[in-house]
């Protein structure tokens, strides 16, 4: 056997049983770290595999679009699916894109959501009537002068992707 190979083989076996070692010990995540000093609230959990979406709202508006999710098939038979928080301290900067839209997105939006344990961020802006909401990657850009029902559409196309 080649010497380069098998010292080699030794350095990757020594690397991996190290990171599974601080895995194991907690000192090691894949996840990463919240770096939100925003206070996180609970809504409702589902269960902890469940999908986590963290809206920038008050309680009452979250209960509101949580509720007109989950009135949509097929949300009505999954509840259990989904756990639901919000930040109420913090209202992200949005703009309008191209005049058409609503778009709330950035590094400042994802470092706030972090306080929670989040996969889908949705931001409730009160915007003008004429401003479509927006999904983009996995945030929701949502304006409040709609119904509440366009969550789901939007919840479509962050999950659909």
């Amino acid at each position: 056997m080649n010497k380069g190979v098998f010292v080699a083989g030794v350095f990757i076996g020594a690397t991996v049983a190290i990171l599974l070692g601080l895995w194991g010990t907690g000192s090691f995540t894949l996840s990463p770290e919240a770096v939100s000093s925003f206070e996180c609230h609970t809504l409702s959990e589902g269960n902890e595999r469940g999908l986590n979406l963290v809206f920038f709202g008050s309680k009452e508006q979250t209960q509101l679009y949580a509720d007109a999710l989950l009135a949509v098939a097929p949300f009505t038979t999954q509840r259990n699916a989904f756990n639901f928080y919000y930040i109420d301290s913090y209202q992200p900067i949005c703009e309008y894109y191209k005049g058409i839209a609503l778009l709330c997105q950035g590094k400042e939006v994802i470092q706030a959501a972090s306080a929670c344990p989040v996969d889908y961020i949705i931001v409730l802006q009160d915007a003008e009537s004429k401003m479509r909401s927006s999904s983009f990657s996995n945030i929701l850009s949502i304006n409040t002068k709609h119904a509440p029902s366009v969550i789901a559409h939007e919840f479509g196309h962050a999950f659909g992707d």
